[in-house]
């Protein structure tokens, strides 16, 4: 029994890489055929259709939504030659932040970069939120707003709207560092097509309706963001947590800010599981938790924190590696009229001093 179960296995898997190769290949031919304006727009017809039929067939095999989104960008990005890519979310009135990236991406400054391009707002990004049209750069070097991204050295440059009922959710950068990008007529078309449709895609993966026009949702962990604590009334909140994730710059540092975006919507994840509905789970900076809870359920305020270390002990898996993070957290309990900046401050203090006993 065991033995035809191994070899079930094995030949879905080998179906699946099987059909990933046809299709790479076929990609490869596509690009490769790109000529004329009528056929290229015949084959941009029929690009699209295979990669969204080829992402949404992933999409239903797997659990992991980001891996699913990477891997459509991923192809994108091959079938342009680009050398990198990334997708940088720019909502209105929330902080920008990049969702998704190529492997080689992940040890650069990524939210030193969006919040630079938010603050200063580059011609490269005011033009593509403005006229909601892909912005292609052939050479940076004679492009003055692109000499103050040193980090980068990109030689040629493509942004994408990502556009979604009539606004623009995002930018999907295509990044050619090896060579000059000389973009066709055709391959300009084929980007505009590609620009209507793939907002559709990601937004049936992630929907990314609500997670950007929510402005009280953190985008990375789909938990509250710190507005909320302006807005919502915090009337009748007792119980206040602060928690750290020990040593995170560490884990950042090791394994990279894909891991450690996965370890933060892990950990959210896991909070929601502790607690109710109506309780308020915050991420209030990089890899800091606060906590609101109107009632411990015949609880005391110790065992409640142990519940959270212990919960938030247990190991991470992510693809092959076995991570196990501990937290710091500060109690509070309200017995007055202690304003929020009072009670944040007391919890940080005592988070502090838990951290310490490391």
């Amino acid at each position: 029994m065991l033995l035809y179960v191994l070899v079930l296995l094995i030949i879905v898997l080998l179906i699946f890489l099987f059909k990933q190769f046809i299709m790479m290949n076929y990609l490869k031919k596509i690009n490769k055929k790109i000529g004329s304006h009528e056929k290229n727009e015949i084959l941009g017809q029929v690009l699209i259709s295979k990669i969204y039929k080829f992402v949404i067939e992933k999409f239903d095999q797997k659990n992991n939504d980001k891996q699913v989104l990477s891997d459509l960008l991923q192809i994108i990005s091959e079938f342009f030659e680009a050398d990198e890519w990334s997708l940088l979310l720019t909502p209105e009135d929330k902080k920008w932040t990049f969702l998704a990236w190529s492997f080689k991406m992940d040890k650069k400054p990524l939210d030193e970069m969006a919040l630079f391009l938010q603050k200063e707002k580059p011609e490269t990004v005011k033009r593509i939120l403005k006229t909601k049209e892909m912005f292609y750069i052939k050479d940076t070097l004679h492009f003055k707003d692109w000499r103050e991204v040193k980090e980068f050295q990109t030689l040629s440059w493509i942004g994408i709207p990502i556009i979604l009922d009539g606004n623009v959710y995002g930018i999907l950068n295509l990044d050619f560092y090896k060579k000059i990008k000389k973009l066709s007529r055709a391959e300009k078309k084929l980007i505009n097509l590609i620009s209507k449709e793939i907002p559709l895609v990601i937004n049936h993966i992630f929907n990314l309706r609500d997670l950007v026009l929510d402005s009280y949702k953190d985008i990375l962990t789909e938990v509250y963001n710190r507005k909320i604590l302006n807005e919502k009334s915090l009337r009748g909140y007792k119980i206040f947590f602060f928690i750290d994730i020990n040593e995170f710059k560490r884990i950042n540092d090791n394994y990279g800010h894909l891991v450690g975006d996965e370890i933060l919507k892990i950990t959210a994840k896991r909070l929601k599981n502790i607690f109710k509905e109506d309780d308020i789970i915050v991420r209030y900076g990089g890899d800091e938790f606060l906590i609101c809870l109107k009632e411990r359920n015949n609880l005391s305020i110790e065992d409640i924190k142990e519940r959270i270390k212990k919960t938030l002990f247990r190991d991470i898996k992510i693809e092959d590696l076995i991570i196990k993070i501990s937290v710091s957290v500060g109690e509070f309990l309200k017995d007055g009229d202690e304003s929020l900046n009072a009670i944040i401050e007391k919890t940080d203090e005592l988070m502090y001093k838990d951290k310490r006993k490391i």
